[in-house]
């Protein structure tokens, strides 16, 4: 996911949020499975990555 949210920023000049929308929300939405991940919600599996300026993964966090 983190590739894919850099790839698209570079290659297809999105925005960042369109980016990650399009590496979360959007494929749970695409899969049906919008009612336990892609989003920020109490319940739903979580995974964070926290990127530096350049797109680069500083940190994936699981819970």
């Amino acid at each position: 996911m983190p590739d894919a949210v850099k790839n698209a920023v570079a290659h297809l000049h999105v925005t960042l949020q369109e980016a990650v929308e399009m590496a979360t929300s959007r494929v749970a939405t695409a899969l049906k499975m919008d009612d336990r991940i892609g989003f920020i919600k109490p319940g739903y599996d979580a995974r964070f990555i926290l990127f530096d300026n350049e797109l680069n993964t500083v940190e994936f966090l699981a819970g």
